[in-house]
């Protein structure tokens, strides 16, 4: 049987219908897919896909890392000024190069963007290094310049009075030769060098109308001190000043006429000193006295009754 032919008009001389894509010859696939879309005349592009043509990274995507090298470049050049800190303030820098620097490859290749910035961060963070280092080069030689210089005072000021440096590092290590002990009233104390320190029982006395100190409560008492030396060397008492308590409390020092309190004359090899001082004490059955000859030369001697 033959097929019938298409004819452009109808009956009624109307175009007729196209035929149906549902007839036998332009049936779907089974499932349910249009037929291909016919090919595009030469020279054109070719149709978008169904999720249209693939679309460029954002520019805040492709310069992620000439933005961080950026900013740590920024943060490293504002660290550097601080002495001490600014050893973080290098490690950002370095950080910020290497960034910096892979976000300029990637730019000139055409991988990434934002090339001045990462150009910028890498010349910021450069900078900060230098930076850093020069500062912590100055900072280091100027603490080295203050603690030679303290420690050339601290010394001359020992030197000045008399103690020796010897001493002192005997002192410091824990080896020193002149320890203090305890004694009673009336007894002597002899340092190992030679120095004998004698502390007389307290006796009660009127203070003068004039006299300061003596307002508070308490008993006023007076102690003398003598000092022999028998060492090498002239012995200066200017340090010596004697610390009391009494009944549980620290006493208070009396200065009126006739009480020394302070020794002011130095003290020859071979010779010896008397001085008085004077003090309200809240218990006179109960004294202490805590005298040290000299700085870090002696240790303290305590004389208790």
């Amino acid at each position: 049987m033959s097929t019938p032919s298409y004819d452009a008009q109808g009956p009624t001389g109307q175009p007729a219908a196209p035929p149906s894509p549902y007839t036998d010859h332009g049936a779907p696939t089974p499932y349910g897919n249009q037929p291909a879309a016919p090919a595009p005349p030469s020279g054109q592009p070719p149709a978008p896909g169904p999720y249209g043509p693939p679309q460029p990274r954002p520019a805040s995507e492709r310069s992620g890392l000439a933005i961080t090298a950026l900013v740590l470049g920024i943060v490293a050049l504002l660290g550097c000024w601080i002495p001490f800190l600014n050893i973080g303030s290098a490690v950002i820098g370095v950080v910020g190069v290497v960034l910096g620097i892979i976000a300029i490859v990637k730019a000139a290749r055409g991988t990434g963007g934002g090339k001045v910035m990462a150009i910028i961060g890498t010349a910021l963070s450069v900078v900060a290094i230098a930076l850093s280092i020069v500062i912590s080069m100055v900072t280091a030689a100027f603490v080295s310049s203050t603690v030679e210089e303290q420690t050339s005072l601290i010394e001359q000021s020992l030197e000045d009075a008399g103690i020796d440096s010897e001493d002192v590092d005997a002192i410091t290590s824990g080896e020193a030769t002149n320890a203090g002990g305890v004694v009673g009233f009336d007894e002597t104390y002899t340092y190992a060098d030679g120095l004998a320190v004698t502390v007389t029982a307290p006796e009660e006395f009127t203070p003068g109308e004039y006299a300061v100190g003596a307002e508070g409560e308490g008993t006023p008492v007076v102690f003398e001190v003598t000092i022999a030396n028998d060492t090498d060397e002239v012995f200066d008492p200017v340090l010596m000043y004697p610390i009391v308590a009494s009944g549980g409390s620290e006493s208070m020092a009396v200065y009126d006429d006739g009480i020394d309190m302070m020794p002011s004359s130095k003290i020859q090899p071979g010779k010896s000193l008397t001085f008085s001082v004077a003090y309200m004490v809240a218990d006179t059955g109960d004294v202490q006295v805590d005298l040290e000859p000299g700085f870090l030369e002696y240790e303290t001697l305590t004389v208790t009754s």
